[in-house]
């Protein structure tokens, strides 16, 4: 028997990656930041060993988890395509995303769970709103560079951006105010808040 035949597929370390943050991603969005290690474990049907050669820790965990659904957002876009249709279906995936009733129930965890864990504030911050902010910033910028808008500070027109979308809308379905949406809303919202951010920043 040949040994050193090469195994096909995923190597097994990508594999058992996936299956963590797989099951972190559930749990996480079940249970907050309250989750256990252990738990993560067992869900992924890992050991400890391997789930801590992976993840140092419950935070650097969480931070993967955070990025590996974030990146998404700007997954396939591209700027050299209608640069208005561009921010409308970005628009619908923040929109999507955030006010979904998962996306909903996460950030009540969160916020109930903020006491519990002094640094679970300042971690969500850096992981969430800042970093969606950066993602947008950057893909301006290159909006910006290609002459599509006008010349402005990234970070303030990506703050802008969010603000068009999400507007009360969020605050009202976090607080329950608001039940989920129909499907005609994203798209209705997401051409509304950059037809205005058209008029702001466009040339």
């Amino acid at each position: 028997m040949n040994t050193s035949t090469a195994k096909r597929g995923r190597p097994v370390s990508l594999e058992k990656r996936e299956a963590i943050l797989k099951a972190a991603s559930r749990l996480f969005s079940e249970k907050g930041y309250a989750i256990s290690m252990d738990e993560i474990a067992s869900e992924a049907g890992v050991s400890k060993q391997t789930l801590y050669g992976h993840f140092s820790n419950k935070e650097t965990l969480f931070r993967a988890y955070a990025a590996s659904w974030k990146s998404f957002y700007l997954e396939g876009i591209e700027p050299s395509h209608d640069p208005w249709m561009t921010l409308e279906v970005l628009a619908q995936r923040v929109l999507r995303k955030l006010l979904s009733e998962k996306g909903v129930m996460a950030h009540r965890l969160l916020i109930q769970q903020s006491p519990q864990f002094p640094d679970l504030a300042k971690l969500h911050d850096e992981v969430g709103p800042c970093h969606s902010l950066a993602l947008v910033a950057a893909h301006l910028r290159q909006m910006m560079d290609r002459k599509l808008l006008r010349e402005a500070d990234t970070m303030q027109a990506a703050e802008d951006f969010f603000g068009l979308v999400m507007g009360q809308v969020r605050v009202r379905r976090l607080f329950g105010g608001i039940g989920e949406l129909p499907e005609e809303f994203y798209g209705k919202r997401a051409h509304h808040a950059v037809d205005v951010f058209r008029r702001a920043y466009g040339v």
